[in-house]
């Protein structure tokens, strides 16, 4: 679609439908395919880790829940000065259907309430934990599909091929500057990597090894990704890094590198 006169940027349609007057957004449709997605996964592989059917639906509902919970929540409170000031707090969070969730507000969330679940059920944590290693950015994959349908996490000003400009006062109004898809390759970055991991995990006969190589590939490549985002300003920033590079920088990267260490120094034989 012509958004400037002389070029065809791409134009996302955030809605995929209406019910009656209801719409339908697509970031909605995308996280919940996510979670279908990473759900399908754990069955199947779960089965052959000795995870039983009753404990992989445990593992998908409370990971779920809680990873939803502190997405949104971190979301709300890292923007709450641009999108939400002077609204009501609560409706706010529960407005989560026309989007806004961040990664690692979910990601520390639904791990925390993993680690109860595991030790309550007594499940095999380095499994439980190699088996996310894959469905985390299966499901991740879908989600940044759905933040390029509907516009946030956009990416740097950028005029060349595959523009991408997103409609600022509705479909017959004025359009955003043309930006850099960059959650597109964020979504195949996140396909390719679980693809390799799961390639390792066929590999790799003992369990633990995944979930740490996961931290280290996915901070590094989130780390490396976020100098192309265009979204951030001045006050979402520390020292010209993105909140998503400094917890990759002081967190992310450093826990996976110190598994790794940890894992090699008490591996069986040695």
């Amino acid at each position: 679609k012509d958004t400037t006169g002389n070029r065809n940027d791409l134009v996302p349609d955030p809605v995929a439908f209406h019910i009656g007057s209801l719409a339908i957004y697509w970031y909605g449709i995308c996280v919940a395919a996510g979670f279908m997605a990473g759900y399908a996964y754990l069955l199947k592989r779960g089965r052959k880790m000795g995870i039983a059917e009753e404990a992989s639906s445990d593992l998908v509902f409370y990971a779920a829940c809680s990873g939803l919970f502190g997405a949104r929540l971190l979301y709300v409170v890292t923007f709450w000065n641009q999108e939400f000031s002077g609204q009501n707090p609560v409706l706010a969070f529960l407005r989560i259907r026309d989007g806004g969730l961040i990664y690692y507000g979910g990601f520390v969330a639904a791990a925390l309430a993993l680690l109860l679940l595991c030790r309550r059920k007594k499940l095999p944590l380095p499994v439980v934990a190699d088996l996310l290693a894959v469905g985390l950015p299966m499901g991740h994959a879908f989600g940044r599909l759905g933040c390029f349908l509907r516009g946030c996490c956009h990416g740097a000003h950028y005029e060349g091929p595959g523009a991408v400009c997103y409609p600022v006062d509705g479909p017959v109004g004025a359009y955003s500057e043309p930006y850099f898809p960059i959650q597109l390759m964020g979504s195949l970055g996140n396909l390719a990597l679980a693809g390799l991991l799961f390639w390792l995990s066929l590999r790799i006969k003992q369990p633990g090894w995944l979930f740490p190589l996961y931290l280290v590939l996915f901070g590094t490549c989130r780390f490396l990704a976020e100098f192309s985002r265009g979204d951030y300003t001045a006050a979402n920033t520390l020292a010209s890094l993105t909140q998503a590079q400094v917890v990759c920088l002081t967190v992310v990267i450093p826990l996976g590198v110190g598994l790794l260490v940890w894992m090699a120094a008490t591996r069986p034989g040695k």
